[in-house]
C-alpha cells in the first residue's frame, strides 16, 4: 500500500455511474440503518465491538490526524486497532493537504471499508490545526481534497460535516419560520451537490453550524434539505436521544442512516432498542470491562471516560467509587474499580428491581443522565 500516489480507480465514468457505484458500495455493507459515529479518544475497538454487539451496524475510527498516521508507525500501531469482526469500518482522518491526507488514506485503506474526510469538528483544537469544521470556511479546498482521494483509492470516500449558516442577504430576507424556507440551506446542500460531483460516496450531516455546536435543536430540516438535494446515501447526524428517535430522525429527514455518537457514549443499546436505566448502564459497562481487558485501550483514560458516562447514574449514587475512578491512573486500576461499580449497582438493582430499570433518557427521569446532564427538553430553535 504505502504512501505512493497511484491511481487505483478513476472518476471517468459519468455522475450517474458514480451515484450507482456509491450504492452497490452501501448494500455490500449491508445498507446500515443504526451508525456510530467517530469519537476522539472513544470510538476504540473495544468500545466498537460493544456498539455492535448492541445494534450498531456501521462503526467508525476516532478522527485521526493524517500528517500523523502518514508518517508515524508508532502512532498507527497506538490508534488504529483492527478485528476480523470490526467490519464494516470507516477510518476518519482529519487535515488540510490532499497529499498528506491520501498518504495516510492508502497506508490504511486496505484494513477498512472506507476513508472519511472530518469535516465537521467544532472544537478549538480544529480551528488551530485547520482540519474539522474550519474547513467549511474554504469550501473549494473540500471539494479539492475529495477530487484528489477519491480516483486514487480502493475504497470509498466519504465526508462528514455540519450545516453551514445561511449568508447575510438570505438571513436578513428570511420571516422567521418553521420549517425554515429551503433558502436557508442553499450553501450547505450547494457544497454537498459540489462534494457528490467530486467523487463523495457518502455524505454525513450533522443538523447544527460549526458555532451552534450542541446548543440548539439540531435542524432535521437541513438533513432533510441535503437528502432531497442529493443522489448519493446521506447520513443524519445530531438530536436523537432515545431509541425511537432513530427512526423518527429516519423518516423526518429521508435519510439512509442515523448516526449517533453521545446518546451512545452513554448506552450503546440505543442502537437495538433499548431506552437508557441504571440497570442497562451497569450491564453495558460490564461488558465494556471485559473487552477494555481484552482489547486494551491506548490509555487508561479512555476506559475511565468511557465508564464515567456509562457509569453515570450508579456512580453519583455511589459517591466514594466515583472518587475511586477518578483516581485510578493504570488501566488495571480503572477496570478494577469499573467492577466494584457494577458489583454495587447489581446489588441496588437486586434491591430496587423497579427503580434502577426505570428509563432515564427523558428530562423528567428519577436519575439524570450523563448525555441529559446539560440538556433541557426545550433547547432553541
Amino acid at each position: 500500500e504505502g504512501g505512493r500516489e497511484e491511481a487505483t480507480t478513476d472518476l471517468s465514468y459519468s455522475p450517474s455511474e458514480h451515484v450507482e457505484r456509491s450504492w452497490r458500495w452501501w448494500s455490500s455493507i449491508g445498507s446500515p440503518t443504526r451508525v456510530l459515529a467517530p469519537m476522539v479518544n472513544q470510538s476504540e475497538l473495544a468500545f466498537r465491538l460493544l456498539a455492535r454487539k448492541h445494534g450498531a451496524q456501521l462503526c467508525y475510527t476516532p478522527m485521526l490526524h493524517a500528517a500523523m498516521f502518514a508518517s508515524e508507525e508508532p502512532y498507527r500501531r497506538d490508534n488504529f486497532d483492527v478485528h476480523e469482526s470490526d467490519r464494516p469500518l470507516v477510518v476518519q482522518f482529519c487535515g488540510d493537504d490532499k497529499h498528506t491526507l491520501l498518504a495516510a488514506a492508502l497506508l490504511a485503506q486496505g484494513r477498512c471499508d472506507a476513508i472519511e474526510l472530518n469535516c465537521g469538528c467544532p472544537q478549538h483544537i480544529a480551528r488551530r490545526g485547520h482540519y474539522g469544521a474550519f474547513l467549511l470556511d474554504e469550501p473549494e479546498l473540500i471539494v479539492s481534497i475529495v477530487a484528489h482521494l477519491a480516483p486514487r483509492l480502493k475504497v470509498p470516500v466519504l465526508v462528514k460535516m455540519r450545516m453551514l449558516p445561511p449568508d447575510e442577504a438570505t438571513r436578513a430576507a428570511e420571516p422567521p419560520v418553521s420549517p425554515a424556507p429551503s433558502s436557508r440551506y442553499r450553501r450547505t446542500t450547494d457544497l454537498a451537490l459540489a462534494l457528490e460531483a467530486a467523487g463523495c460516496a457518502v455524505l454525513t450531516l450533522h443538523g447544527r453550524t460549526r458555532e451552534q455546536k450542541t446548543s440548539v435543536q439540531c435542524d432535521w430540516h437541513a438533513i432533510a434539505a441535503v437528502k432531497a438535494a442529493l443522489r448519493i446515501p446521506v447520513v443524519a447526524n445530531g438530536g436523537v436521544g432515545a431509541p425511537e428517535e432513530i427512526e423518527e430522525c429516519l423518516e423526518a429527514t429521508g435519510a439512509d442512516a442515523v448516526m449517533s455518537s453521545e446518546a451512545a457514549l452513554e448506552n450503546p443499546s440505543i442502537f437495538s432498542g433499548k431506552p437508557t436505566s441504571r440497570a442497562v448502564q451497569w450491564k453495558l459497562a460490564s461488558e465494556y470491562i471485559e473487552l477494555a481487558q481484552r482489547y486494551p485501550p491506548r490509555c487508561a483514560s479512555v476506559a475511565k471516560a468511557h465508564l464515567f458516562k456509562l457509569l453515570y447514574m450508579g456512580l453519583n449514587a455511589h459517591p466514594q467509587l466515583r472518587e475511586q475512578l477518578g483516581e485510578a491512573m493504570e488501566l488495571a486500576a480503572v477496570l478494577d474499580v469499573g467492577r466494584a461499580a457494577c458489583e454495587a449497582e447489581a446489588v441496588e438493582a437486586a434491591r430496587l428491581p423497579d427503580a434502577l430499570a426505570t428509563r432515564c433518557d427523558h428530562a423528567r427521569a428519577p436519575y439524570g443522565s450523563w448525555y441529559r446532564r446539560h440538556r433541557h427538553d426545550a433547547l432553541p430553535s
